[in-house]
């Protein structure tokens, strides 16, 4: 162990909250493909989709305080382990995005699906709890005038010469019937 790694708070976190431990971490990855019946044959499969990304931590955090530990948002209290609870109750209800890191990634804008804390009369001075956490996507958006819709006038040709087919050749004259078109004289 190096010197630095003394001084490297690398416990697992959600948010603010810093556990004393991370008991067990499931980490789920997946994506879905897209299936269209064939009438004679096997599915199509053309396209795959990656679902978000989704976490599971049981963790604790205890009443007592590790000197040898770096200090952490609730270190000092007697009942940071209470105080823990009632901050990833906030997160889960205001729909907080955080950060949290684990042993095997750091994941960036998760929110609490759902959270558990079994109780017990040999664990009234430590919190473990579970908690369920999902990656949250964002749609990337344009404002209207940043991508102008064309217009029929835009989609003819003004050089309408040439082989055409019948629709292409309907479309022309309708666009010319509405003064969309200008013939060239």
């Amino acid at each position: 162990m190096a010197i630095a790694d003394i001084f490297i708070d690398k416990r697992p976190k959600v948010g603010l909250l810093t556990m004393d431990a991370s008991l067990n971490e499931t980490h789920v990855e997946s994506a879905d493909w897209t299936e269209h019946p064939v009438e004679l044959g096997a599915d199509i499969s053309d396209h795959r989709t990656v679902r978000r990304a989704e976490v599971t931590i049981d963790g604790a955090v205890s009443r007592i305080i590790d000197p040898f530990r770096v200090r952490s948002l609730f270190d000092g209290s007697p009942t940071r382990h209470l105080q823990a609870w009632q901050m990833l109750r906030s997160m889960l209800h205001s729909g907080m995005l955080v950060t949290v890191v684990t042993s095997l990634r750091t994941y960036e804008n998760m929110a609490i699906h759902s959270l558990s804390a079994p109780r017990n009369l040999e664990a009234s001075e430590v919190l473990r709890f579970s908690v369920v956490l999902r990656e949250v996507q964002f749609a990337n958006t344009a404002a209207a005038g940043d991508n102008p819709v064309p217009t029929f006038a835009d989609l003819v040709s003004k050089d309408d010469t040439g082989t055409q087919s019948t629709r292409e050749a309907a479309r022309v004259k309708s666009a010319k019937a509405l003064g969309l078109l200008r013939v060239a004289a």
